[in-house]
């Protein structure tokens, strides 16, 4: 493995923190004397020339990790009372998989030796049936690779559920026993923050605290509306703020600017300057009612008339000023004229 920080975490009650090369992951360890069943079964004999024994399957049981928990790196240990190790076969199954078997008859069938109590492990320097569990002088301790399936044959799953294991004697006088077994999972912790994937609210965010103001399952750290309920986090417009509290939540708008403060961002505010919290827009040309130059025409050139100097955006004008003005004018330019006459005569 290439590793940054680990959390290695004993039966899951304890954790420590440790350095590693590269990337960030948290270690659990689930014992079956804790979370399993049947974990010192008797490993019966087979039927001379006929049958294996076959141990009654033994179970740990991961509990729920969450949706996200992926395993990275898989070791096993395994503790077995038997006076002839070369009769055993031990066998995993992950849950809801088939057995995929991790040794059989460690060096060969003759193997006279007794007992195995070993951890599984793909990094290990040795094979388990080249090193001194093959021996029958030796005693089978220490840490090794599985001798068929490698351990990493379980990575990239999730982990939660029953683990089963299965052991079976291929002869048929010696017996045995289970004394105990364990899983050792390595589980992805892509932001670094101690916190596993899977119960993590924030997978890509470093929030150890794991705070959740609104309690809607997505941590602060990563929530596109802190204070509001949005646990599926929508976003329409792709600006990073969730529709739930966007003042525009179809038009990008980051900043999220609101000048006159009614509730509208001034990307989508058909009155960017004055508050209309309705958004009225009773001629449909744009502009809200509370700023169109002419609320009953629709302009949207907002200018009033086509004979009127452009009006200002924010300044309402009269609709009908136009007609009355055009009469006025003509009046007012004739009338020293019908003063001056009058004096004359």
């Amino acid at each position: 493995m290439n590793l940054n920080l680990r959390a290695v975490c004993v039966a899951w009650m304890s954790c420590a923190l440790f350095a590693m090369p590269a990337s960030a992951v948290v270690v659990r360890t689930f014992t079956c004397a804790q979370f399993g069943t049947g974990c010192n079964n008797v490993i019966p004999a087979g039927a001379p020339g006929t049958t294996f024994g076959s141990m009654t399957p033994s179970t740990v049981v991961v509990p729920n990790l969450g949706s996200n928990a992926k395993i990275v790196d898989l070791d096993m240990t395994i503790n077995i009372q038997h006076t002839w190790r070369g009769d055993i076969r031990v066998l995993l199954a992950n849950p809801g998989g088939n057995f995929r078997e991790l040794f059989s008859e460690v060096g060969t069938f003759n193997n006279s030796g007794d007992d195995i109590s070993v951890t599984l492990n793909d990094e290990a320097a040795t094979n388990i049936i080249s090193g001194p569990c093959a021996n029958m002088a030796h005693a089978c301790t220490g840490t090794y690779m599985p001798e068929t399936t490698p351990m990493s044959f379980f990575d990239g799953a999730n982990p939660s559920g029953t683990w089963t294991l299965g052991v079976i004697d291929g002869g048929s006088s010696a017996v045995g026993a289970l004394l105990s077994w364990s899983l050792i999972i390595t589980l992805a912790d892509t932001d670094g923050d101690g916190i596993e994937d899977g119960p993590d609210n924030c997978i890509n965010v470093a929030n150890p605290g794991q705070q959740d103001i609104d309690g809607d399952g997505v941590g602060d750290a990563c929530d596109n509306c802190v204070s509001l309920k949005n646990s599926t986090q929508p976003d329409s417009d792709g600006d990073g703020v969730g529709d739930a509290c966007d003042n525009c939540p179809s038009k990008m708008n980051v900043d999220q600017a609101d000048p006159d403060s009614d509730g509208r961002g001034t990307a989508c505010d058909n009155c960017p300057n004055t508050a209309n919290f309705d958004q009225a827009d009773g001629d449909g040309d744009g502009f809200g009612d509370k700023c169109d130059s002419d609320p009953l025409v629709p302009n949207p050139d907002q200018q009033p008339d086509a004979g009127s100097p452009p009006a200002v955006q924010g300044t309402p004008t009269c609709g009908t000023c136009g007609a009355g003005s055009s009469v006025l004018l003509p009046l007012i330019a004739v009338f020293p004229l019908i003063l001056r006459r009058g004096r004359q005569g």
